[in-house]
């Protein structure tokens, strides 16, 4: 029988809820360590054997003894790299293991784990330091392109929030260091300083007003397609919007005389192949299932002769207008002790927002106040004491961005306090052409001059480019110098020579792709990635009932490294063509074998109806 948690517990529990959860590489000893120090939980679901079952005292868990029996799930609580093993808290009381603890082997957890995921938890907010240190965050999400282009790799990732830019690192093949080769103000870039045939990998920074974050902790892979294609019916001229409407992509391409149809297929990175998207009888194709705020696409066409689709034409990459996602207020400010029944909260203007989300800290918990469209709240209703409040930005499509700082404020009878002060600036406006830019602004009723700034994050502060009276509402800059990227701001000042607050900056690089140096010779076919690959591999597979099954993989390849075979088995043969560099054996829909980063694990995808019934991930080590 089980009893409901007391209400003392509940109240505990109402302050550390789970807030959002993450997949983690768990055969990544390094990834789960990271989502450690990051002080988020760690939750996994592993295969149990009898050993594991019966397993008492200190000793570190590296070998199945036992038939298998079952899966559970524990958390995994820390690490002991002397040990080489994560230090996991069982369910099944102080009596088994250490007091309920035990230490479970890098290389074993990784052959028995099923799943693992990171949990974020919410905590009380922190006081409000003097001067925040806030961490700064770097793409997770990123994407490269994989044979889809013949002379680039294309690279798009997910927007963080606050951020400028983003600088682009590349790896050659074989290479462990990273070396910096551009800068975006997008959430994509198009690299074509690369070879054709061989798989580059990739890290991102994310670039904020006042610095950069790290460099991302895990990298992806690209190439571009070597192979030559042949003409026959292929559909040529094929252009596809990038940034020109809003939640659609449209696609354009040139007529073929012979065709009754085209059909449009875009590349699914889950699947990794090509879909079917639609068939049209016209020249143009709309394609409107996007994500919202801002989406990216990879198209091909092919004619339709006879009932048959032909060659497919060379892969374009389309993408929707990107909403800007708020960023978060700032400027808080909380009146504090100037009123006795109320407390009024300013921040300074998102020229993005069309409202605002209030949200009070009161008893451990954060409670909606109310939604806003002016930059001022008025509590009414406020708890005796210090009171801590935040507050988010809603953008004109109705997505919401992160949330401002903590502020506290509190009640009491005293003096007002009155004070001027000038709306901000709006957002300057931009356009490049001729080796120049090209700066337009608003009008604003009060102002005598305006005064535009610029500022290269984390290198210089806001120095002054120019001031211009109130008549004029433009102005031509020359070029800044390239690789750097720049932020551009405005204010205006009235006839007393109060200045008002800065506009919101704007971001400017101009940035092309450092080309490769790497030269393939026969040398590095003999230390080509693909030997990582090569030799004998196990893995357990369960049926979710009571089978257990040993499962051996086989690797080789041609004397070149240029063609691989996998065998799984004795009855399931594979083979492919390799990409020097790549970490990713893939066969067609069927197989994808993902070598880890430490090169000593394999994950392996299997969608094989011959192989599995459903699709099935497995995790092997080297025999």
């Amino acid at each position: 029988r089980f009893l409901a948690p007391s209400s003392s517990l509940q109240l505990e529990a109402q302050k550390h809820r789970l807030t959002d959860f993450s997949r983690v590489r768990y055969n990544e000893p390094e990834s789960i360590k990271s989502e450690l120090l990051d002080k988020n939980a760690v939750v996994a679901g592993i295969l149990v054997d009898e050993g594991f079952l019966n397993h008492r005292g200190n000793e570190v868990i590296r070998e199945t003894k036992g038939k298998f029996i079952g899966a559970h799930a524990l958390a995994i609580v820390g690490f002991d790299d002397t040990k080489k093993a994560f230090k996991i808290q069982n369910s099944w009381s102080e009596s088994w293991g250490d007091k309920g603890y035990a230490y479970l082997d890098y290389k074993y957890f990784a052959k028995i784990c099923r799943s693992a995921y990171s949990l974020e938890i919410q905590n009380s907010p922190s006081l409000p330091k003097s001067s925040p240190t806030k961490i700064k965050k770097f793409p997770e999400e990123i994407y490269a392109s994989r044979g889809n282009f013949t002379d680039r790799i294309i690279l798009h990732w997910e927007q963080i929030p606050e951020a400028f830019g983003y600088e682009i690192y590349r790896a050659d093949p074989g290479q462990s260091m990273f070396e910096k080769i551009g800068t975006s103000i997008q959430n994509r870039y198009e690299d074509t300083g690369i070879l054709s045939g061989l798989a580059f990998r990739y890290r991102l920074k994310a670039i904020f007003e006042d610095g950069k974050s790290p460099l991302s902790e895990s990298f992806v892979s690209g190439y571009a397609e070597k192979k030559k294609r042949s003409e026959g019916m292929e559909v040529q001229g094929l252009r596809a919007s990038q940034g020109e409407f809003r939640n659609q992509i449209i696609l354009r391409w040139k007529k073929v005389k012979t065709a009754s149809e085209y059909e449009v297929f875009k590349w699914n990175d889950k699947k990794k192949v090509y879909l079917s998207i639609g068939k049209t009888s016209k020249t143009k194709f709309i394609d409107k299932k996007l994500k919202k705020g801002g989406d990216t696409g990879i198209y091909c066409i092919g004619a339709i002769e006879k009932g048959k689709t032909g060659i497919l034409s060379k892969a374009v990459i389309g993408y929707s207008l990107t909403e800007e996602i708020p960023p978060a207020p700032e400027k808080l400010s909380a009146s504090k002790g100037e009123f006795s029944d109320k407390i009024l909260i300013h921040w300074s203007k998102v020229p993005t927002a069309s409202a605002y989300l209030v949200y009070r800290f009161v008893k451990g918990n954060w409670e909606k106040l109310g939604v806003v469209e002016q930059e001022i709240f008025e509590d009414k209703n406020p708890p005796s004491g210090k009171v801590f409040y935040a507050v988010a930005a809603k953008s004109k499509t109705g997505s919401w961005g992160e949330y401002s700082s903590s502020i506290a404020g509190f009640t009491n009878p005293a003096l007002k306090r009155n004070s001027i002060s000038l709306k901000q600036a709006s957002r300057l406006s931009m356009k490049y052409k001729a080796e120049e830019l090209h700066f337009t602004w608003k009008k604003e009723t009060e102002a005598v001059s305006y005064t535009i700034f610029q500022k290269i994050p984390s290198e210089s502060n806001w120095e002054k480019v120019v001031t211009v009276d109130s008549k004029t509402l433009s102005y031509t800059h020359k070029l800044p110098a390239k690789e750097k990227l720049y932020l551009y701001s405005i204010s205006y000042s009235n006839r007393d020579g109060i200045e008002s607050q800065a506009s919101l900056p704007l971001a400017f690089v101009d940035s092309e792709p450092k080309k490769t140096d790497f030269v393939m010779n026969r040398a590095f076919a003999k230390i080509s990635l693909l030997e990582k690959f090569k030799g004998t591999w196990t893995a357990v597979q369960w049926d979710g009932k009571n089978a257990f099954t040993n499962v051996v993989l086989k690797i080789d390849s041609e004397e070149d490294n240029s063609l691989y075979k996998i065998n799984i088995g004795s009855k399931n043969s594979y083979k492919g063509e390799y990409v020097e560099g790549s970490p990713t054996l893939e066969v067609e829909d069927k197989l994808k074998v993902n070598l880890s980063y430490t090169e000593d694990s394999l994950i392996v995808e299997m969608k094989d109806e011959n192989l599995v019934k459903e699709k099935t991930e497995l995790s092997f080590l080297r025999e």
